[in-house]
């Protein structure tokens, strides 16, 4: 066993025929002690702090999952006083930043959607008045997307978020920081495990 800061390392070349030389060295947790083990033992004492970690940032992940969801879910029941989902707002959002060069293949860009559904989602929003879509004048095969005057009350209204601010003031501007910061590690690991490498833009300053 080997020690480098505060992480210990095993290299172990032979615990039993099923655990032959192991490499990389397997990461173990701060601490971790296998202590007087046979073989045999060490190899089921590795197997189970293993499982034990990838359980663990299962349940993180969970963790996270469920927060995002009931944050959304407390962002929508806000906006359903005004008629409008949060992933409409988005939409408005985008195209509010974009300007008159807002086209489908740019919102769906921005909002992280698939092509397909962003284009159901524009047609859904521009039967109800929120938006319309031009035919461009020099590009014939480009359509330009637009808030209209309805579109543009309903972005007014969203710009509140009251329930945003009601949840994320539980935190410090410390932890506001360091939550960032890991939400932004996460994102990039994430986007590097897509088969299409893709990365949105910064979401627009208010």
């Amino acid at each position: 066993m080997r020690l480098k800061g505060d992480m210990s390392y095993l290299t172990i070349s032979f615990l039993t025929t099923h655990y032959t030389a192991l490499r990389p060295p397997i990461l173990l947790p701060k601490n971790t002690s296998l202590g007087l083990f046979t073989p045999q033992a060490t190899a089921h004492r590795i197997k189970s702090i293993l499982k034990r970690a990838v359980d663990e940032d299962y349940n993180l992940w969970v963790l996270l999952h469920q927060t995002t969801d009931a944050v959304l879910r407390a962002r929508q029941k806000e906006l359903d006083q005004f008629g409008i989902s949060f992933i409409e707002v988005g939409v408005l959002v985008v195209i509010q930043a974009i300007g008159e060069k807002a086209t489908p293949s740019e919102i769906s860009r921005r909002i992280f959607r698939e092509p397909h559904s962003v284009s159901a989602l524009l047609n859904r929003m521009e039967k109800r008045g929120l938006l319309r879509k031009t035919q461009d004048l020099d590009r014939k095969n480009l359509v330009r997307v637009s808030i209209t005057e309805k579109g543009q009350q309903a972005y007014d209204k969203s710009t509140r978020r009251k329930s945003i601010r009601k949840i994320m003031s539980s935190l410090s501007e410390e932890e506001r920081q360091q939550l960032r910061s890991c939400l932004e590690k996460l994102q990039n690991k994430a986007f590097k495990e897509l088969t299409v490498e893709y990365k949105p833009p910064p979401l627009p300053q208010f």
